[in-house]
């Protein structure tokens, strides 16, 4: 496909893909977390046990990675369970939708609502595995998995429109990423 084509995809969001992309966009908030409770969780049981230096460390270190791992566990699952509340709440997002993207702008039609966005609006673009995921506000981004494309042509049809597109710094795509690996060997 050229640059200059127009791509329309269309399909259904599932609860995984609204769980996929919860968990995705939530990513660094997981890790400060998983830190933060390390952290806590060292300087707690630390101070709590009493013996030679090198040994209270090493089983605090433990311990602590022990507990912050059960923690971040359930801190995932508990995105997960809000995801799964905010799919069910929301019957209009579990209807089809279609994305129609054209070098001038992005039409998504769901329903019997049509909304047209400009490149310009797309604040961050990513590319994970089974998704991209195109932020046009903080916490509100045009999820589309990659099974809505019919080909992986498609997909890099989309791929070369946000490259060349997107004004933002925050663009992440995978096939940057294998290029960097495949450069690197």
């Amino acid at each position: 496909m050229k640059g200059n084509q127009k791509l329309e995809v269309s399909g259904v969001l599932t609860k995984g893909d609204y769980r996929k992309h919860s968990n995705y966009s939530r990513k660094k908030i997981k890790n400060i977390y998983f830190i933060g409770t390390l952290i806590l969780f060292f300087i707690v049981i630390f101070q709590s046990l009493q013996g030679p230096l090198l040994f209270v460390a090493g089983l605090t270190m433990i311990i602590a990675l022990l507990l912050a791992m059960i923690m971040s566990f359930f801190f995932s699952g508990m995105i997960s369970l809000r995801a799964t509340r905010d799919y069910k709440s929301d019957p209009v997002s579990q209807k089809e939708i279609q994305y129609i993207f054209r070098p001038g702008n992005i039409k998504q039609k769901l329903q019997n609502a049509t909304r047209d966005y400009k490149w310009t609006d797309i604040t961050a673009a990513y590319e994970q595995e089974e998704m991209f995921q195109l932020y046009v506000a903080k916490n509100h981004a045009m999820i589309l998995p990659k099974r809505f494309f019919a080909s992986e042509e498609e997909v890099e049809h989309l791929r070369q429109l946000i490259e060349k597109h997107v004004t933002t710094t925050k663009v992440d795509l995978l096939k940057n990423k294998r290029l960097d690996h495949s450069s690197s060997k």
